[in-house]
């Protein structure tokens, strides 16, 4: 069952300003940033130290989204053209053809280079209403255990608007690691300038993989139509696991927020080897191999 299914259909409204981002745009692929954040960035290490571990302190806690995950029953029943729904995704054409960050060339992080960066510079004052995330991934070892006992956070994908260093507040789209071997954890802070919240998170348990196996993830931020979300699925499109939200927005710039506004986004892949001078839950994820990640941007007016 595919979390594409709930996306209930909604009318094609009049394509806004943005419209004049028609047409795909590709960043620089593979350029790495460096090794660390400009000494007044805030690290990503230090959002996730900031952010409470329970699950009262989420904004979307276990009570109020429950897991999408294949063993729902609750999905088709809430969705009553689901059987008529595709199950793979095709990009729409013409006025809502989005802008792309091109990051699909095959990356598999290593101790020399652990993280990969590719940026995407777009026109001042342009205006989303979605911003989707897709990539495919092998699955490697997990890395040793974290310093403090823990499993660390082996990353999938993180896509901020603006630039490395920029602030980390109001600008975050999307961050997903593995928490725990079957626990996938989700944040975004767009909307959120309060430092005593930092981000919005959906958890999504059930997340089973296997080293040396494929599997997809799908990410969608759709501040127009008020749904946010995301899957992990097999090699064969099976659901293994999701969660879903409502988002704090109903638009996305394309400027970032904060001391050093740009008109930027950029999608990392993977962490920094962890080091005494590191005191984040970050960790490496030295032989996984991540394919196909592209980030897309819709206009404001495109259909979900």
């Amino acid at each position: 069952m595919s979390l594409r299914r709930v996306l209930a259909p909604v009318a094609l409204v009049a394509l806004a300003a943005a419209s004049g981002c028609i047409g795909t745009l590709s960043g620089p692929s593979g350029r790495r940033s460096d090794a660390g954040a400009p000494a007044d960035a805030v690290s990503q290490s230090a959002r996730d130290s900031s952010t409470p571990a329970d699950a009262s302190s989420e904004r979307h806690d276990a009570a109020s989204t429950p897991a999408l995950d294949a063993a729902s029953p609750a999905l088709d029943a809430a969705t009553p053209d689901a059987a008529s729904a595709p199950d793979a995704y095709e990009p729409p054409t013409g006025p809502c053809t989005p802008l792309v960050l091109d990051a699909r060339a095959p990356f598999t992080p290593t101790e020399s280079e652990p993280f990969r960066r590719t940026d995407l510079d777009i026109d001042d004052g342009l205006v989303f209403g979605r911003i989707e995330v897709e990539l495919s991934f092998v699955r490697g070892p997990w890395a040793s255990a974290h310093p403090d006992g823990s499993l660390g956070m082996h990353n999938l994908f993180w896509v901020h608007r603006g630039t490395r260093g920029q602030d980390w507040l109001d600008n975050s789209v999307g961050y997903l690691n593995f928490t725990a071997t079957t626990q996938l954890r989700l944040e975004t802070n767009l909307g959120i300038t309060d430092e005593s919240i930092w981000s919005d998170v959906l958890s999504g348990s059930g997340c089973r993989t296997d080293e040396g196996a494929s599997y997809h993830v799908h990410y969608v931020y759709d501040a127009e139509h008020h749904h946010w979300w995301f899957e992990l699925t097999d090699a064969a499109g099976e659901s293994i696991c999701g969660r879903e939200g409502v988002p704090l927005l109903d638009r996305i710039d394309g400027t970032s927020t904060g001391r050093r506004p740009a008109s930027a986004f950029f999608i990392e892949i993977g962490h920094e080897i962890w080091s005494p001078g590191h005191d984040g839950p970050e960790v490496a994820t030295l032989d996984w191999t991540y394919r196909d990640a592209e980030v897309r941007f819709y206009p404001l007016g495109c259909p979900p």
